[in-house]
C-alpha cells in the first residue's frame, strides 16, 4: 500500500501556544512539512527546528507581525493569493492537506486533494463579536475588514473541507451552529504527559499564558495585588507584557519571568501549589492538562472547553463569574482543599499524546 503524503497549513509560527504545539506534534507524527505565512525560531517552540517549514521569508514580515492590521492583511493575502501559484504542485506532491488556524483555511478551496480541518479556535467572526473585542478601539477596523473581505473567505474555506474535526465539544457546537456544517468528531489536543513530573507542593500559584486581555491575566494580577501574602509567578509574553512587567515593582508577591524554556516551565509546574487559567471562552486549554500531568490542581473559568478538561474538586476547581471575586474567594480558602497527585495525573492521561495519535489515525483517509 502506498504511504500517504501529508502537508500541514498553519497561520504563523511566532508564539508558544497550544495551537503551535499541536501543529508541531502532528508534523512529526505524520512526517509532514508545515506551510505558514511567517516563522520566527526564537518566538516559538525550539523543537520546530527539526521540522520542515516553508514560509514567506520577506523581511517586511518581521515588521508586519508587530502591527496588527498589517499582520491580518499579510496573513490573509498569503493564503488567499500568494499560495495559488503553487496549488498544482501541492496537489501533485501530497495526498492529504491538514489545516489549522484562522487564515490558512483560505487556501483550502484551491486544492483538489482531500482536506481536513482540525479546529483549534472559534470562527474569526465569532471571536470578533466577543465583548472583550468589541470594547477595543481597533475592533472597529477588524470587524469592518472581516465583513468586507474575510467573512466569505472563511466560509468558503470551511465549506471546501472534506472532514472537520474539533478540539472540544464546545468548539464542535459553535462551528455546527455558526456555519451549519457537520463536525465529524472531537479529538482533544495532545500533551506528552511523560515529560511532566511532581516534585512538591510549593508556596506559589502559577499562571502560564499568552498575555492577552481575553486570557484574563490582568484579572489574576489584580487579585494577587490585594493578597500580599500569596505568591503568584507569571510566565508568558504578549501585548500585556509591559503592564505585567511593572507589577513586581509595586507588589513583591508577584513575579514575572517572561518566556521560559520548556525545561524551566516543567520545573515550575512541578514545584507550584496550583495553576490558574481563567481564560475567556477558551476552546480547550493545554495548560490545565500540563498542570495535572505535574500532579497539580488547576483553577479554571466555567466557560469554553475548560469544564471538559477539569474534574471539579477532584483535579481542580471550576469557578464562575464574576471572576475577580470568585478567584479572590478561592485563593483565600484554597488550602482547605485536598487534591490528590494521583488523581490529577490520572486525569491528564486522557489527553496523552498516544491517545491523540490513535484518534487521529482513525480519521485519516
Amino acid at each position: 500500500m502506498k504511504k500517504l503524503r501529508y502537508i500541514i497549513f498553519h497561520d504563523f509560527l511566532i508564539e508558544k501556544g497550544g495551537g503551535e504545539r499541536v501543529v508541531n506534534i502532528l508534523s512529526k507524527f505524520l512526517n509532514a512539512p508545515v506551510v505558514t505565512w511567517f516563522y520566527e525560531k526564537g518566538l516559538t517552540y525550539e523543537s520546530f527546528k527539526t521540522s520542515k517549514i516553508f514560509y514567506h521569508s520577506n523581511i517586511l514580515n518581521k515588521i508586519a507581525v508587530c502591527i496588527k492590521p498589517l499582520k491580518l492583511f499579510r496573513a490573509s493575502f498569503f493564503f488567499d493569493k500568494h499560495l495559488k501559484n503553487i496549488k498544482s504542485l501541492i496537489d501533485e506532491m501530497f495526498d492529504i492537506a491538514i489545516f489549522s488556524g484562522f487564515y490558512s483555511i483560505y487556501f483550502a478551496k484551491f486544492l483538489t486533494i482531500p482536506k481536513i480541518y482540525y479546529i483549534q479556535a472559534e470562527p474569526l467572526g465569532y471571536v470578533l463579536n466577543r465583548e472583550s473585542y468589541k470594547n477595543r478601539i481597533s475592533s472597529k477596523f477588524y470587524s469592518l475588514f472581516y465583513k468586507l473581505f474575510l467573512r466569505k473567505l472563511e466560509k468558503d474555506g470551511i465549506l471546501s473541507m472534506d472532514k472537520i474535526i474539533a478540539n472540544s465539544n464546545y468548539t464542535k457546537k459553535i462551528y455546527e451552529d455558526y456555519f451549519n456544517v457537520k463536525v465529524e468528531d472531537v479529538i482533544y489536543p495532545p500533551v506528552d504527559t511523560r515529560k511532566f513530573y511532581f516534585k512538591k507542593s510549593g508556596d506559589f500559584f502559577l499562571l502560564v499564558s499568552r498575555l492577552y486581555p481575553h486570557k484574563r491575566v490582568q484579572v489574576v494580577a489584580r487579585v494577587f495585588s490585594k493578597l500580599p501574602h500569596e505568591k503568584l509567578v507569571i510566565v508568558g509574553s504578549g501585548p500585556l507584557s509591559n503592564y505585567i512587567k511593572k507589577l513586581p515593582l509595586k507588589h513583591k508577591n508577584i513575579i514575572y519571568l517572561g518566556t521560559v524554556s520548556d525545561e524551566k516551565l516543567r520545573e515550575l509546574y512541578a514545584e507550584c501549589k496550583a495553576v490558574i487559567y481563567i481564560s475567556e471562552m477558551e476552546p480547550f486549554g493545554i495548560v490545565p492538562i500540563e498542570a495535572n500531568a505535574s500532579g497539580k490542581p488547576v483553577i479554571v473559568s466555567d466557560e469554553g472547553g475548560l469544564p471538559e478538561v477539569v474534574i471539579h474538586k477532584k483535579t481542580g476547581l471550576i469557578i464562575k463569574p464574576p471572576y475577580e471575586d470568585s478567584l479572590m474567594k478561592t485563593i483565600k480558602i484554597f488550602d482547605n482543599y485536598n487534591f490528590s497527585v494521583k488523581e490529577c495525573v490520572k486525569n491528564s492521561k486522557r489527553f496523552d499524546i498516544k491517545n491523540f495519535k490513535e484518534s487521529f489515525k482513525k480519521i485519516l483517509f
